[in-house]
């Protein structure tokens, strides 16, 4: 009896995209290493929570950064922070402190033009720090409350350029904030 899994219904599908839809989709989450001295913090992160920097610089020297950041390319070599201020600021010390290994980090460059809402790139910026730091942090009641602020601005700004999808305001902060 034939799988259902077979390796011709692997295939499936995979003659429908192009050679630059192929290239887009492998880039989109391509690690490149960037000095720390050309990433810039994000104005947009002041305020949330930066406790136990020493036990993740810890971490990180004991079993390496597990995680990428994340940022956007300013032009001219330099680019701007979006995920990762806490791993950022402990990697910042730790090369502070002699360890050159962590001079060159992985990165994710993100295309903010692929957020598909109607908001110009400064609100772009704002709703993919504001749902990364939901999403993947342990978030201080300062932190949800600076999450909520930032998440309302974006709110505000769709509903002005017409976005249907959004409901009422607290189901869209409560979807947002889990």
């Amino acid at each position: 009896m034939a799988n259902k899994f077979s390796k011709a219904s692997l295939g499936l599908g995979s003659g429908l995209l192009n050679e630059k839809s192929k290239e887009l989709a492998t880039n989109e989450f391509k690690i490149t290493y960037i000095s720390i001295n050309d990433i810039i913090e994000n104005e947009k992160n002041d305020g949330f929570s930066m406790e136990e920097i020493e036990d993740l610089k810890i971490s990180i020297l004991e079993v390496g950064l597990e995680q990428n950041l994340v940022v956007k390319e300013l032009g001219n070599g330099k680019y701007k922070l979006l995920s990762g201020h806490r791993r950022f600021r402990a990697l910042q010390e730790l090369v502070n402190a002699g360890n050159d290994k962590f001079k060159n980090i992985p990165c994710v460059i993100k295309n903010l033009a692929k957020i598909d809402l109607p908001l110009d790139e400064e609100f772009k910026e704002l709703y993919a720090i504001a749902t990364t730091n939901a999403e993947v942090r342990k978030n201080t009641p300062a932190d949800l409350k600076k999450l909520m602020e930032m998440l309302s601005k974006v709110y505000d700004k769709l509903k002005e350029n017409g976005y249907k999808n959004l409901g009422k305001r607290r189901d869209y902060l409560a979807d947002k904030l889990g």
